[in-house]
């Protein structure tokens, strides 16, 4: 994230605001409906209706401010009401921050966007963004309550209760979590040291902890590998990356090179599978038993078939042919085979058979 940028609100956005704003920018990175039924919103009830609710959350915007530069941007695009509901539309400048991956990582609209208090996201500009690659800070009493313009609180009880612990619970609805220690200087409180901890940062540790225990058995280089997985966990969920070490475990003997280097090409879709066909066949039947004869003479015959015919495949096989009807398609999957079968009296039945096949140029 860039350090020497701010926020200013055109208007603060009130708790049903931002609660309505996260729900609309949740649906579009999602890319699902935007219409939503009106009551659900379980919108304040006041003397204005619906529609001027709507016409003013339509008009906020957000300024963002960096060295010389100043870009205000509108949330909304349009809001239109249609009987009972009410469609949304984002900006798509302010969409962007939540889209496009260099502004996302730059910005992050989304931490302080949907904060609750101007208090937290005036500390987030003033102090915590200027720290987030350093984990901790210290400042002392006297700036912080001249920079949050809160001089009037005297005790440093009253301080701890009505700023620091608002922003720290405010701060929860971000991905950073934020505590605090007090500094004493002969008995008196004379700074506070603030710890950021990126919730992300926290979960994909963990989440290499476990993939360090599940797969110690093959990992050769841990540095290596925790670098690897580090990375990938910036754009990938922690699925994806079991997939992708499963499937290195899967073609390790096949290459002459370390668990490690093999997956980073994996990860990275040097080496992937793809589907080369073995077989395709056409047949002019009259009924399901000649069918039936057809496929298994050409399933039997083709090369390498100890790989499809084993005795559970083959029973499988043989019930699903049994139970097709007319024009009906199946597919069927035998480790690194699939068979596409297809039967009618009333035009051509069909067989192909597709393996599955590593994809790869040559490695260094």
């Amino acid at each position: 994230m860039k350090k020497n940028f701010k926020t200013e609100f055109s208007s603060f956005l009130t708790k049903k605001e931002r609660e309505i704003l996260k729900k609309v920018t949740d649906m579009h990175i999602k890319n699902s409906n935007k219409k939503i039924w009106i009551k659900d919103l379980n919108l304040p009830k006041t003397k204005n209706d619906e529609k001027i609710f709507f016409e003013k959350i339509n008009k906020k915007s957000i300024t963002l401010i960096e060295e010389n530069k100043i870009l205000t941007i509108n949330y909304f695009k349009k809001i239109e009401i249609e009987n009972e509901y009410v469609f949304f539309e984002l900006n798509d400048e302010f969409l962007k921050f939540f889209t496009d991956k260099k502004l996302k990582e730059d910005y992050s609209l989304y931490d302080f966007v949907f904060l609750d208090h101007k208090i937290t996201v005036k500390f987030f500009f003033d102090f915590m963004i200027h720290h987030l690659d350093e984990e901790k800070f210290e400042v002392t009493i006297p700036r912080l309550k001249d920079s949050l313009e809160v001089e009037n609180y005297t005790r440093f009880y009253d301080l701890e209760r009505y700023i620091l612990n608002v922003i720290t619970d405010d701060l929860k609805n971000t991905k950073y979590k934020l505590t605090y220690n007090k500094i004493k200087k002969l008995g008196r409180i004379e700074s506070i040291e603030f710890i950021i901890t990126n919730k992300k940062t926290l979960q994909n540790e963990t989440s290499l902890k476990m993939l360090l225990f599940l797969f110690k058995k093959y990992i050769t280089n841990k540095e290596y590998f925790s670098k690897i997985i580090r990375e990938t966990l910036e754009e990938k969920d922690n699925e994806y990356i079991k997939d992708k070490i499963i499937f290195t475990i899967q073609i390790l003997d096949k290459f002459n090179i370390t668990f490690e280097r093999l997956l980073e090409l994996c990860i990275k879709k040097e080496i992937k599978e793809k589907y080369v066909t073995v077989k395709k066949a056409n047949y002019d039947v009259n009924n399901i038993i000649e069918f039936q004869k057809y496929i298994l003479k050409d399933v039997k015959n083709i090369k390498n078939n100890d790989e499809i015919f084993t005795h559970t495949f083959s029973e499988k096989l043989i019930k699903s042919l049994y139970k097709i009807k007319e024009k009906e398609q199946l597919t069927l999957e035998a480790g690194n085979i699939t068979l596409d079968i297809f039967y009618s009296t009333t035009e051509y039945s069909k067989l192909n058979i597709y393996k599955k096949v590593l994809d790869y140029k040559e490695i260094p």
